[in-house]
């Protein structure tokens, strides 16, 4: 029963860390999409926020499910929502290069969260299929971003 609830507790920290990183970077696109000057960046920032908000949700539900405490809106307060907060002053007339600069780093460290999320080894199957799916897009998105900052670098 002890090691239950000590499973049970650590699925649920992996769960509210990965919403946390998810309302983090929902925040970083949509901070990104209000500097970028060009339609096309601005609209694609706006859908990877709102991928960002989904992938949240979905992650509240299956905390639901396996009866755990998710987290609540008002518990966020990572690192990377920190890190947008200071750049967001900045990146207000940035260059597109820095934009997409801190796109890729923010991309990079959620992937990192991911990653760590899928080597702890103790999630239900079904849940680790839908964190695999999200890291999936997570890293496509990821590897956009990289592709652009390595164009606008050459």
């Amino acid at each position: 029963m002890q090691a239950q609830l000590s499973i049970t507790h650590e699925i649920t920290h992996v769960l509210n860390s990965l919403m946390e990183t998810c309302k983090d970077s929902e925040q970083g696109f949509r901070t990104a999409a209000h500097a970028f000057e060009d339609f096309r960046m601005k609209n694609l920032c706006i859908e990877f926020a709102t991928q960002r908000a989904k992938f949240a949700v979905e992650l509240h539900h299956e905390a639901t499910t396996l009866n755990s405490n998710p987290m609540d809106s008002s518990s966020v307060s990572g690192i990377w929502r920190h890190g947008w907060m200071n750049v967001r002053d900045g990146l207000a007339g940035a260059s597109r290069k820095a934009i997409i600069a801190e796109c890729e780093r923010s991309e990079r460290l959620t992937k990192a969260a991911y990653e760590r999320a899928l080597s702890t080894g103790l999630l239900p199957l079904a849940l680790k299929q839908l964190i695999e799916e999200q890291y999936f897009e997570v890293k496509m998105v990821h590897d956009l971003f990289r592709a652009l900052e390595r164009s606008l670098a050459a």
